[in-house]
């Protein structure tokens, strides 16, 4: 009989400790037979939700009504009181001591990001037409790392230089290609006309343009420009009777300052929550 008891009791204290081993080192599954093993607990309902305690806080700066002493950082709770300060939804508790609400964008928008700002280093010249010369300091290749828009905005400098000169009429072309060597996109910045009085120096004019265009993730896009000439002519000085005038685009100076043309270009990704 004794040994029947003896037996008993190591098989009551085996149960025990295995119920305890169990308690201590084992998930935690609601709704499953096979919660994850790498998290303390598993909800595995398919049309239930995890329900949060619903609290009716006072302020940001304020536990209550949670005690003071007992909050943990992460605390999280569902607030129903609305005021100034506080909206209805999931608020935790930080390090600051103070509730944060988690917000949850509802509202589509998009992200502007500056890529780069590229300016001309010399001055390019076209000496009659039909001339064509790659303003190769405004060459840029871009790599898209999302889906979006791309924005290229132009200031391109040009003047003329020589004797008599009347007019010139200058156009810089931009194309952009992608990694597969498709066109993806032209535009134009005229600079036209200007002129230059009779023997009066060099008179400079401007181009201003705007371009935009889609972009797709993981391609790169190659901006290229090239300026144009299309009026200009060689010329003969009625007082010399030879010559010839330039037309120059990209740095220009003047009293000791020097403008340079440049390129900005900028992202904006697809809208997105």
């Amino acid at each position: 009989m004794k040994k029947q008891i003896m037996k008993f009791k190591y098989y009551v204290l085996g149960c025990v400790f295995l119920i305890l081993g169990g308690h201590s080192y084992a998930q935690v599954g609601f709704g499953t037979n096979n919660p994850n093993p790498y998290a303390d607990m598993t909800l595995g309902s398919e049309n239930k939700g995890l329900l949060l305690n619903r609290v009716k806080l006072t302020s940001l700066n304020s536990a209550a009504p949670l005690k003071q002493e007992s909050m943990a950082v992460g605390t999280m709770v569902f607030n129903t009181t609305v005021n100034q300060e506080l909206q209805e939804g999931v608020y935790f508790w930080t390090k600051e001591k103070k509730w944060s609400r988690l917000y949850v964008k509802t509202t589509p928008t998009r992200d502007m990001q500056f890529v780069v700002f590229k300016q001309t280093s010399k001055t390019y010249s076209l000496p009659f037409k039909p001339a064509t010369l790659d303003i190769t300091d405004l060459n840029y290749d871009y790599k898209a790392e999302e889906d979006g828009l791309l924005f290229l905005d132009y200031v391109i400098y040009g003047y003329i230089v020589g004797g008599v000169v009347k007019a010139g009429n200058t156009f810089c072309y931009t194309t952009v290609t992608d990694d597969s060597n498709n066109q993806v996109f032209s535009g134009v910045t005229a600079i036209s006309p200007y002129i230059v009085i009779d023997y009066q120096g060099k008179n400079s004019s401007f181009g201003l343009s705007s371009f935009v265009f889609p972009v797709k993730k993981g391609k790169v896009y190659k901006i290229r420009m090239k300026g144009h000439e299309t009026f200009a002519d060689t010329y003969t000085d009625m007082f010399t009777d030879n010559g010839k005038y330039d037309i120059r685009i990209g740095d220009f100076s003047f009293s000791g300052q020097t403008s340079h043309s440049s390129l900005k270009v900028t992202f904006m990704s697809d809208p997105s929550l």
